[in-house]
């Protein structure tokens, strides 16, 4: 997450200054540890100027990443239930 949309104005952002690192370590341990699950790069995208949201452009990369990381779960699971594992 872009550190503009975790509040980096507000008054207290000194308080939180590795939130952004610490949520994406957290995102890979929960990917890594949880069956069948995956987390996609949000590398590259535009945030908007309300440091919330993503352009339209950003948004449809994403689906485009949404879906590979969807279909290599696909595969895995395919592949797990050919070998009976």
């Amino acid at each position: 997450m872009g550190e503009r949309s975790l509040g980096m104005d507000c008054e207290r952002w000194e308080l939180l200054p590795h939130l952004p690192e610490r949520m994406n370590e957290t995102f890979q341990k929960i990917a890594r540890e949880v069956s069948l699950s995956s987390v996609v790069s949000a590398k590259g995208r535009k945030i908007m100027d309300d440091g919330i949201h993503f352009d339209a452009r950003s948004q449809r990369e994403f689906g485009k990443r949404y879906f590979q990381g969807w279909q290599e779960l696909q595969s895995l699971l395919s592949y797990q239930k050919e070998q009976n594992i």
